[in-house]
């Protein structure tokens, strides 16, 4: 969908899925899940390739870890 961005916490102490919205507004997804599947991965350090299987279509994304230090 044109403009929304779907973001992922895998973390396991801070598991999570929003969708945003063009407006800015978000909604939990989290629940829209298959729960008796394994839902979130880790990729490991360093340089990884995604493969997706999304049939014709064309998506983008963009993985980072962001970490707040006090």
């Amino acid at each position: 969908m044109p403009g929304y961005k779907l973001v992922v916490s895998s973390f396991p102490e801070d598991q999570y899925t929003s969708l945003i919205n063009p407006d800015g507004s978000f909604s939990n997804v989290y629940q829209s899940q298959d729960l008796t599947k394994t839902n979130f991965i880790n990729i490991p350090i360093g340089a990884s390739t995604l493969t997706f299987d999304i049939g014709s279509g064309r998506e983008s994304f963009r993985i980072r870890e962001e970490r707040v230090v006090v």
